[in-house]
This record gives C-alpha cells, sequence and structure tokens, in this order.
C-alpha cells in the first residue's frame, strides 16, 4: 500500500531539515518512482536543504537549482573549534574558502535570498560582506556578527550601506565596522527591528549620523543600541522624529547620549525602554 502523498510531503520536510538533507533526500529519490516524482517536482524541499557551509560547490550549484524558485536562507556561523590545530591549516583554508564560494554561489540570484545570517571572524566576514550584492529586493533579515582581532577593520570600507533591500525588516550589526557616510536611506526604509551591537570605535556613529539613521525608517518598531555611538560631545539641538510603530528602545550609552536620543524620538506607543549608562 502507497502512502498518501501528503503524508509523504511531511516525512521528506523533516528529513530535508537534517544537517545533511539535500544528501538524505537524493537517497530518498533512489528508493522508488513515487518517491523520486515528489521529490523532484518539490523544489522547496530543496530550498529547505541546502547547506552552504558543508558541501561541496557542485553539489550547493545543483540544490540551488532544484530549489527554484524559492526563496534561501543564508547562514554560516564559523566558530573556532581548535580546527586548525587538529587538521592543519590547509584544511581549515580549504573549507573556508569553500563556504565562502558556495555563498557566492546563492548572491548570483540575489533576487532568490531572503535571509544573510553570518557570524564569522572579522577578516572572513569582511570578505563575504563585500561580495554581497547591491540589490537585493526579497531579502528580509540581515544579521552580520563578527568577532575577532579589530585590526582586520582598520583599512576596510564596505559599501554595505548602499545596499537597496525595499524588503529588509530585521538588520543587525554586531562588533563589525561599516563606513556610515555611505548610508542611503531609501535602502532601509521598510526596516522594523535594528539594531547596532559592540561597533568598533572607529565606525562608531555620531549622535548625527544615528538620527540621520533613524529619519529613513519610519516604520520601526525596535531600535537596539549597545556601545554603538562615539564619544562625541551632544549636538546643541536636533529635529524630533516620530515613530508611529516604535515600541521597544533598548539603549547602552553615556548619560548624556541616552538623554539626547529619547528627547530627540517621539514615541506614543512606547513599552519597553531600558537604558545603560554604565560605560564611559
Amino acid at each position: 500500500m502507497r502512502l498518501p502523498v501528503e503524508l509523504l510531503l511531511e516525512i521528506f520536510r523533516h528529513v530535508a531539515d537534517y544537517e545533511a538533507g539535500s544528501h538524505s533526500l537524493v537517497a530518498c529519490s533512489h528508493v522508488c518512482r513515487q518517491w523520486r516524482a515528489i521529490t523532484t517536482t518539490s523544489p522547496l524541499l530543496w530550498a529547505r536543504a541546502v547547506n552552504l557551509t558543508d558541501d561541496s560547490e557542485e553539489w550547493v550549484a545543483m540544490m540551488i537549482l532544484r530549489s527554484a524558485p524559492h526563496l534561501l536562507d543564508i547562514c554560516w556561523n564559523y566558530t573556532f573549534n581548535c580546527a586548525e590545530i587538529i587538521h592543519g591549516s590547509t584544511v581549515y583554508r580549504r573549507d573556508v574558502l569553500t563556504a565562502a564560494n558556495n555563498i557566492s554561489l546563492a548572491f548570483a540570484t540575489p533576487h532568490r535570498v531572503r535571509s544573510i545570517n553570518l557570524h564569522l571572524p572579522l577578516e572572513r566576514m569582511t570578505e563575504i560582506v563585500a561580495r554581497i550584492p547591491r540589490f537585493m529586493p526579497n531579502l528580509a533579515t540581515l544579521v552580520l556578527a563578527g568577532y575577532g582581532s579589530s585590526e582586520w577593520l582598520a583599512t576596510s570600507i564596505i559599501p554595505l550601506l548602499e545596499l537597496r533591500a525595499p524588503a529588509l525588516r530585521h538588520l543587525r550589526i554586531e562588533n563589525f565596522g561599516l563606513s556610515w557616510s555611505l548610508f542611503h536611506p531609501e535602502g532601509f526604509r521598510n526596516l522594523r527591528s535594528f539594531t547596532l551591537c559592540h561597533l568598533p570605535a572607529d565606525c562608531r556613529l555620531s549622535l548625527h549620523d544615528l538620527m540621520a539613521c533613524l529619519v529613513g525608517m519610519p516604520l520601526l518598531q525596535v531600535l537596539v543600541v549597545r556601545q554603538a555611538l562615539q564619544q562625541s560631545v551632544r549636538p546643541s539641538s536636533a529635529s524630533r522624529i516620530s515613530f508611529s510603530y516604535l515600541h521597544t528602545i533598548i539603549l547602552e550609552a553615556t548619560a548624556m547620549h541616552a538623554v539626547f536620543v529619547l528627547e530627540s524620538l517621539s514615541t506614543p506607543r512606547l513599552r519597553l525602554l531600558e537604558v545603560h549608562s554604565g560605560y564611559t
């Protein structure tokens, strides 16, 4: 007795969500004609199973092709786990290069990228961010969380803020430097959540820069700024910015900067306000 197609699809969805999902799906497609017909005509299964960081470039290219036209989620959470010591630096570099090239394959179809979530050493982050296309019409989430020595940021000028992403809803930048002079408000007009955390000293925003960014985010709902502002002199005055939907503000800044930010924002729907002013 054959299982109903709906039940098989549900089983295959669970298969696709495993770490080696794409390989398991291929194995399932070889079981019988019915399973092959279901898997090969269900691109969403392959979109769920794409693994950009562990599989070969040829395999990832095939998965991206099979998953069309569904959107892709790009995620690379690379944590140093002594791979260089155990396996040798050559293996480490090869694995990193493969992952970087696989991500570039996904970037080759920018209209299909739904989210980018990168947690990388700063030198790798700089390399990958430089490959992000300038127009990504369906990008909804962008998370850049770097770690490691800030020396890599000394000469890095990343034009990420020229990105045009009309569907972008969530932007988080942590421990990673950007050139805020390149900020273009049209690229972030539909943001709902804007988070800046622990930016390198040379890449922090002035109060003026922060206000200039916020003016271009009329739909903002959540604002988080933690150790991301320059130790600059407070401006004498600023135009008050009205936010109809902003309900959460979390600030970690000097008392002077926190007061200035709060005085500059009109937030009739504010429900959560958290301020930390202990650092200098």
